[in-house]
């Protein structure tokens, strides 16, 4: 760790990023992990730069594609049956409609056109792989 890219928290132990708010937690095993400091969050990640700044980057980052893409927008699965069929599947967002097609449907790759797709349809709307 580099001491410019490092800063201490209250206790006086090193956090591995430049700036992020938090403390480090040492565990009963002498490892360090990353409490976040940003108010209602208190995540726990490792204490290594990249971690800590794949954390703030997308669950803090108001403006990231990773919020938007978490944001309620209920889609119907268009390659399950339709309701009132058991099997029918509502997406609560585009993260858990990616998912859904990846482990239900076997879907692999990029998932960008799924996203532009996904943004053109309004809630309820029925989205096709």
């Amino acid at each position: 760790m580099s001491a410019l890219s490092t800063h201490t928290d209250a206790n006086g132990r090193t956090i591995d990023h430049r700036w992020a708010p938090g403390t480090v937690v040492v565990n009963a095993d002498g490892t360090t992990m990353f409490s976040c400091g940003v108010p209602g969050c208190n995540s726990l990640t490792k204490n290594l730069r990249h971690n800590i700044s794949t954390h703030i980057s997308k669950k803090h980052k108001q403006d990231g594609q990773y919020l938007a893409k978490a944001m309620p927008a209920p889609r119907e699965c268009g390659d399950c049956p339709a309701r009132p069929d058991p099997s029918a599947y509502t997406a609560p967002n585009f993260l858990a409609y990616v998912t859904h097609i990846r482990r239900r449907h076997g879907h692999q790759g990029e998932s960008e056109y799924l996203w532009q797709r996904y943004q053109e349809l309004s809630d309820g709307e029925t989205i096709e792989m």
